[in-house]
């Protein structure tokens, strides 16, 4: 066991104050009490004496320091030789190398150059996954801040007073491992700045709808206020930024190191109460665009999520090149990403954050490999994810961030002053360079999250309402530290399918940890933003297990929007995939079109009709509808058939119909949109055809026999009785003579006897 000096200082106030305890004590109980006063001396008395030994010796930056010279030719490993002034080999002390020789607390003399030595005091310690260890001081007089990290035998630092506009590098040759401590201006540092976050107006469309951000954070994991969360970050790089980290810039894990150190130092000096663990670093096999937008594209979709509409965006494939950072984010259970990248377009860029609820597929960012040591590009970064920007004022992409539900919030954005020394300050977020800002003043980047209750130089480092990113990340801290939360499912939400009026179809992808299974499986709806089990319209329920399902979304209305998410539940809680918007479809009307009429006769006619188009809902009813008046309709007609649902041909028998008349008739379909109609046609009735009228000795009968049983012509006189009969064989159209020439003249009746009705005719007998 090891204490700090402040530990160790509290310890011995301790037992100055037992000992005044014992002096007042009686005599049995003194013994005892002496007895354990003594035991605790002995257990602590090395850690006691070993503070006490080295608050009486400093401890050194260096262990030994070569003369120091003007000409960095021979820095041939180091880019930026032409920009140190001077330089000197060095030796990194023993003590600051390891968590056994410093601790928080401890004093370090800074013996730079030898018009220059400083002191500081360290604030932080730690070794990482790597085996890196690093350590953040602050300089006396809290005028500035030293970072360095070591791993094995390289150790790389930096030294910033950014009131006095001083800058120092320690840095070691790739060959030899002797290490350098350079002189430089903090201006001159290979810094770029970053790009323009991707925001969700640019990129959450997908082929389902509008992509609003999703939510997994069980409720028994949201800590209260006052707890300090950890934020697990995953490092991952490509090939060239290995390769140029290791001959260039102190080696990449040392890079790594520094630029988590540089980050946990921004939070922390921003009283975020965030730590910002580094739970796994990896080499990804992946080649730079040159361009880091494609590149963070490619880095955010995977092969469950491609939230950007397309496998195209500006030309370039997005889906399918870094799978793997994925699985590694899954396995290491990494709340956010970073990628360090070889490229010279910008410094950094990144996803923000515009729900506050979270948005854990859009949590990554990227980093210039350049710069990502001696910068606080990935606390920029960083701070996009958790919903930061940039000062509202800047000519280029200004806060502050849109909120997709958090109206309210217009002070997510950077700021900058001027302190009580006349120098030019801005916080982290805020771009630095006069260019821009309308007022043309660069001002130097400080390690600060923008806060009115924060002061640099005198002055506070925000405003309440126009620069306070701090309050923003103590609102999103709980949701993004809950990201990857061990055990819990990891959730995807399909997009959502055969959308109709009533009902669609999505589902989900489970990865479900071995010791804690999933138990229930399924789908969330409502017409509310971020459904849940305790708020929904509707749920399914596929059953436990992970892997692929797939769930019909039902009992929906028409002409609405609904939220879909898909969920799973173990024993730890539930999880949430990403909510997935879509609108069920406004009723379509069907199609119909009216054929023409056949096989006319005295009181019946054949049509119909093709229901070319269904709408977009199931056709329940079809047939003709007809009339003596115009236009018919179900409910105004003189007859109307019903022949069946769905599209397609169908016939109707049009029946009733009075001969010599005309009728207009047309084709109808039903859906749930309503009735529509064809064109409307128009048909004529024949009638039996009697001549001539009046008559003398013969009388012509024509008519259309549709009846298969037997037919009679009957003429009767007046008084009933039948004067002529003359039955019927053929079928189809009819032609009959009548021989009358022995009748009386007179009124006489002309009826057709059949399974058919047909009209009786009166005719007229003159003999001559």
């Amino acid at each position: 066991m090891r204490l700090s000096a402040e530990e160790c200082t509290v310890l011995w106030e301790f037992f100055i104050y037992l000992c005044f305890i014992l002096a007042s004590t009686q005599h049995t109980m003194k013994t005892n009490a002496t007895t354990m006063l003594f035991l605790m001396l002995c257990f602590f008395a090395t850690d006691v004496a070993a503070i006490a030994d080295r608050e009486n010796h400093n401890l050194f930056l260096f262990s030994f320091h070569q003369e120091e010279r003007v000409n960095p030719g021979s820095l041939l490993f180091y880019e930026r030789r032409d920009a140190v002034s001077r330089f000197a080999e060095v030796g990194v002390s023993n003590e600051l190398q390891s968590e056994s020789t410093l601790s928080p607390g401890d004093h370090i003399t800074l013996n730079l150059f030898g018009d220059s030595t400083l002191s500081a005091k360290v604030q932080r310690t730690g070794t990482n996954v790597n085996g890196s260890f690093y350590f953040t001081a602050l300089l006396e007089n809290d005028e500035g801040y030293l970072v360095m990290s070591t791993t094995g035998n390289r150790s790389l630092g930096n030294i910033l007073l950014p009131s006095g506009d001083l800058f120092y590098k320690i840095i070691s040759d790739p060959l030899s491992h002797n290490h350098y401590l350079l002189d430089m201006k903090p201006r001159e540092r290979d810094i770029l700045e970053s790009s323009p976050p991707v925001s969700s107006s640019e990129a959450e469309k997908s082929d389902a709808g509008f992509l609003l951000q999703g939510y997994n954070i069980p409720k028994q994991y949201i800590q209260k206020d006052s707890d300090v969360v950890d934020i697990d970050v995953m490092v991952v790089y490509t090939p060239s930024a290995k390769a140029w980290a290791d001959h260039h810039g102190g080696g990449i894990h040392n890079v790594i190191a520094l630029a988590m150190a540089n980050t946990q130092l921004v939070f922390d000096n921003s009283q975020t109460l965030v730590n910002l663990p580094l739970v796994y670093s990896s080499s990804v096999n992946y080649e730079e665009t040159g361009n880091t937008i494609i590149d963070l594209l490619r880095l955010i979709a995977s092969p469950q999520y491609n939230p950007f509409g397309s496998s195209i965006w500006g030309g370039y494939a997005i889906p399918g090149f870094m799978d793997e950072v994925h699985e590694m984010r899954n396995t290491y259970h990494a709340d956010l990403c970073v990628l360090l990248t070889y490229t010279h377009d910008a410094g950094g860029m990144a996803k923000k954050l515009s729900s506050i609820l979270g948005a854990p597929q859009h949590a990554f960012s990227i980093v210039r490999v350049q710069q990502a040591a001696h910068s606080y590009t990935m606390a920029h970064e960083l701070g996009h994810n958790m919903g930061c920007d940039h000062h509202k004022e800047q000519n280029v992409h200004p806060g502050p961030t849109q909120w997709v539900n958090w109206p309210e919030n217009l002070w997510s954005a950077g700021w900058r002053w001027q302190g009580d020394d006349g120098h030019f300050y801005c916080s982290v977020m805020t771009y630095a360079s006069g260019l821009y800002f309308d007022d043309g003043i660069s001002h130097t980047r400080v390690p600060m999250f923008s806060s009115p209750l924060i002061h640099y130089k005198g002055v506070p480092v925000g405003h309440p309402e126009d620069g306070d990113n701090v309050r923003t990340i103590l609102e999103t801290r709980h949701v993004v530290a809950n990201y990857r939360v061990p055990g819990m499912a990891l959730v995807s939400t399909a997009g959502v399918t055969e959308i109709a009026l009533f009902s669609a179809v999505s589902g989900g992808n489970i990865d479900a940890c071995d010791d804690h299974p999933v138990t229930q499986r399924g789908l969330v709806w409502d017409t509310r933003s971020f459904p849940t089990l305790q708020q929904h319209a509707g749920k399914s329920k596929e059953g436990g297990g992970d892997g692929a399902f797939s769930s019909i979304i039902n009992n929906l209305e028409h002409s609405t929007a609904y939220y879909v998410a898909a969920y799973a539940q173990n024993e730890l809680g539930t999880a949430y995939g990403l909510q997935r918007f879509f609108q069920t479809p406004e009723p379509l009307i069907a199609y119909v079109s009216t054929t023409n009429a056949q096989w006319t006769r005295h009181n019946s006619a054949v049509a119909g009709g093709i229901v070319t188009d269904g709408g977009n809902s199931e056709v329940y009813q079809r047939g003709i509808v007809w009339s003596t008046r115009s236009n018919p309709t179900i409910d105004d007609y003189a007859g109307i058939t019903r022949d069946g649902t769905g599209t397609g041909t169908f016939q109707s028998k049009i029946t009733d119909l009075r001969p010599g008349t005309r009728y207009f008739y047309r084709a109808y379909v039903s859906n749930y949109a309503g009735t529509n109609y064809g064109v409307q046609h128009t048909l004529s009735v024949p009638e039996v055809s009697v001549y001539p009228n009046p008559f003398s000795d013969r009388l012509d009968v024509a008519f259309y026999n549709e009846s298969q049983q037997e037919v009679v012509i009957v003429l009767a006189n007046l008084q009933g009785q039948t004067v002529k009969k003359k039955p019927v064989q053929q079928h189809g159209v009819v032609q009959v003579s009548l021989s009358l020439g022995n009748l009386p003249e007179g009124l006489y009746f002309l009826s057709i006897q059949s399974d058919y009705p047909f009209p009786v005719s009166a005719v007229i007998n003159m003999a001559y």
